[in-house]
């Protein structure tokens, strides 16, 4: 029998009222009722509600405009129109009025898209220019959130950095970094979009209407999934995109959990009698389009909890099978018209198969989006890898115009597969070294993400692991495990302490900040440095490792590009003036014979004029501590 719904919230009143935030049953005065759990990923969105009040979760579902569609997960796109890409400073009145527009995302951006090319089915973006080229439409844009900060050049308020965009466009065309954030701020705020007629509306699963929009309007917490290692940058990013979209109004209210973590967690709210069932260890394996990450809790309850991530996921494995299958060779890729030779310069290397060659394969795929060929070439790929790790004692045949393959099991697994297995056994040997855990102690695998719950992947697994328990999504239902991790995001806070790393007490940005506050431009010994910053209120011992690491050069990824970072920033970005003269000229400065620090006056100069202009426009000053998760790679 189903539970009966919590009666509705009167919306007239204010959402901030302390009686609204109490709740519809008035128990909860605190403001804490509330909790949201979004798991962003590449290729999707998902969102679930929580109620610390009932312990119960409401997972959110986007509804056709005819009624007739429900879906569980937002495809993580969106559609920008070309003047909009075009965009180039805030001091053009048109660019401002353009930021301010509400961007197509999930289905409506599909729907644009699909619009475009019906209108013009054949057209080259090799080749085509002026009012006949179609929008853009950003796909797979989530994982470039790491690789930089969106910034505005004092004086100019050019928008900066630019990239190569994660769609179909002409050669050499770029979009500023900032359509990225304001794609994710469009996409987490579909719950709040106005029903309006085409539009998809956003519902909850047992939840009235009325209860669900108070409740988004009273939010504590919003965690979000992250892959095992993201970066500074990513994080700061989504933190601006959750407060854009009106999800929360603090920096602070804002969390973060690995993806592999929070699957684990999910899968634990789901059965909370075996938590302390476990006397081996759990592993957790998610791995979707562009990598993936492991989580191993071993112990009771669990007593510990390891991370490891790598980059290799669905989209590295769809690349392996064009270019290892599909054109092998340079005459192949030649006739397809997927080389554009240049004076003196040899083809690009292929990637090597399932390792991360990011830089080749960002550019390898910039090229095939150009073209209608290139464009297919990548869907038939994409199309063999579901084909042959569902069907395995057959060939597949595909055809592009009167180029024909049949491509056997046997070659897919030597070529394609069998490589990208070896490196997920390496990545797997590595955490479980780290963690001190024998194979034969582990207990229970969980599967998830799209390439994680691939059949010939869980097969290899239960060939791994054959006296662990194996729990694996059918791909059928990969939204429900994607439901299920943004639930374990939702539930992070309440979990047992064991599970749950305590987080750095500091975001990388904050802790750099503080260090140009408080370095004096004459030498001064680390002891009285420390003491200086315990005096300003901060936790030398808590965040000691960072501030070391900063103050010898180490800066967070994606403060500023860099020429070797494998990111989307274009070449005329990475080389400006302004990012060079901060390269080159790092603020601190060290004397080993008398270990002392000291701060360079003109340096730092730069340096501080570049972090203003970065959190000026922003919600994000970095002036106050913000708790940041921890350090994937050091939890144990």
């Amino acid at each position: 029998m189903a539970e009966p719904l919590p009666e509705p919230v009167d919306l007239t009143v204010s959402p901030w009222d302390e009686g609204a935030i109490a709740g519809a049953d008035g128990e909860d005065r605190d403001g804490d009722r509330w909790h949201l759990g979004i798991d962003l990923g590449t290729t999707g969105l998902t969102m679930v509600l929580r109620d610390r009040g009932n312990s119960r979760t409401y997972p959110l579902h986007w509804r056709s405009p005819d009624g007739q569609q429900l879906e569980d997960r937002l495809p993580a796109v969106a559609w920008l129109r070309r003047d909009q890409g075009a965009a180039r400073s805030l001091a053009d009145p048109q660019v401002r009025r353009g930021l301010l527009e509400p961007l197509p995302v999930g289905f409506e951006a599909l729907d644009r898209a699909a619009i475009a090319a019906r209108t013009a089915p054949n057209l080259d973006l090799r080749t085509a220019h002026g009012p006949e080229q179609p929008g853009l439409l950003l796909e797979n844009f989530v994982p470039d959130l790491q690789d930089a900060l969106p910034w505005t050049l004092p004086g100019t308020a050019d928008l900066e950095p630019r990239i190569w965009p994660p769609a179909a466009c002409p050669p050499n065309e770029s979009i500023a970094f900032q359509w990225l954030v304001r794609a994710a701020a469009a996409l987490l705020a579909t719950p709040f979009a106005d029903p309006g007629p085409g539009r998809w509306t956003v519902g909850a699963t047992d939840l009235d209407t009325t209860t669900l929009a108070a409740a988004l309007r009273t939010l504590a917490t919003v965690t979000f999934t992250e892959p095992v290692g993201a970066t500074a940058a990513y994080r700061f990013n989504l933190r601006e995109a959750a407060i854009a979209a009106g999800l929360v109004t603090q920096p602070a209210q804002v969390a973060f959990v690995a993806e592999p973590l929070a699957a684990l967690a999910g899968w634990l709210g789901d059965h909370p009698s075996d938590e302390a069932i476990a006397q081996g260890a759990i592993l957790s394996v998610r791995v979707g389009a562009s990598g993936g990450g492991f989580a191993l809790a071993s112990g009771r309850l669990p007593e510990r909890v390891i991370l490891h991530g790598f980059a290799s996921g669905g989209h590295a494995m769809t690349d392996d099978a064009l270019y290892q299958l599909l054109c092998p060779t340079a005459g192949d890729r030649a006739a397809l018209g997927l080389i554009e030779p240049q004076p003196d310069q040899d083809d690009d290397p292929l990637p090597t198969p399932a390792q991360d060659d990011r830089p080749q394969r960002r550019r390898l795929r910039q090229r095939l989006r150009r073209s209608p060929d290139g464009r297919t070439l990548l869907g038939l790929a994409e199309r063999l890898k579901g084909q042959l790790q569902a069907i395995e004692n057959l060939e597949v045949g595909l055809a592009l115009g009167d180029r024909t393959w049949r491509i056997s099991p046997q070659i897919w697994q030597e070529q394609v597969m069998g490589p990208w297995l070896e490196r997920f056994n390496h990545e797997l040997n590595q955490l479980l070294g780290r963690g001190g855990i024998a194979p034969e102690r582990v207990d229970r695998v969980l599967c998830s993400g799209g390439v994680g719950s691939m059949v010939p992947v869980v097969r290899w697994l239960r060939q791994k692991f054959p006296w662990a328990e194996l729990i694996a999504e059918a791909p059928a239902l990969v939204p429900d495990a994607a439901v299920r991790t943004a639930a374990g995001a939702a539930r992070w806070a309440e979990l047992p302490p064991a599970l749950v790393p305590a987080p750095q007490p500091y975001d990388d940005y904050f802790l750099f900040g503080e260090l140009l506050r408080a370095v004096p431009e004459t030498p001064i010994a680390i002891a009285d440095l420390w003491r200086q910053l315990d005096e300003r209120g901060i936790n030398t011992r808590g965040g000691g490792d960072r501030l070391y690491a900063l103050l010898r050069g180490d800066l967070p990824q994606g403060l500023i590009p860099t020429p070797t970072d494998g990111s989307a920033v274009i070449p005329a970005s990475r080389d400006r003036p302004d990012y060079a003269q901060l390269r080159n000229h790092y603020p601190f400065q060290y004397n080993p014979d008398t270990n002392t620090y000291w701060r360079d006056r003109e340096a730092s100069f730069h340096w501080q004029r570049y972090l203003s202009s970065l959190w000026a426009r922003g919600h994000q000053g970095m002036v106050e501590p913000i708790a940041d998760c921890p350090d994937p790679l050091a939890i144990g």
